[in-house]
């Protein structure tokens, strides 16, 4: 099983939320580093993932922005992917 934290407070750009789900969730080196990339390979996850998001504490607006749209992405790619499970531990579910 593939598990992963998602601490948005510990996150500080764009290129870093990707490089680092990219490298933990063991995405392919032609992956896209957007959103729309970032559905494909979680929708496409063959092995049990968890993943576990916290956005509490951010104080990057943008970012925490960026991050509840990659929240949303998730959501649907669990719908898809009985692989995938989600999980927000924040207060804004």
């Amino acid at each position: 099983m593939l598990e992963m934290q998602i601490i948005g407070k510990d996150i500080e750009s764009v290129d870093e939320f990707h490089d680092k789900i990219q490298e933990e969730l063991e995405f392919p080196d032609y992956y896209g580093a957007n959103l729309d990339a970032l559905y494909d390979m979680v929708s496409m996850i063959s092995e049990e993932t968890y993943i576990e998001m916290d956005l509490s504490d951010m104080e990057d607006e943008a970012m925490k922005t960026y991050l509840k749209r990659v929240w949303n992405v998730l959501c649907d790619a669990a719908e898809e992917n009985l692989c995938l499970e989600i999980r927000r531990v924040d207060d804004e579910e």
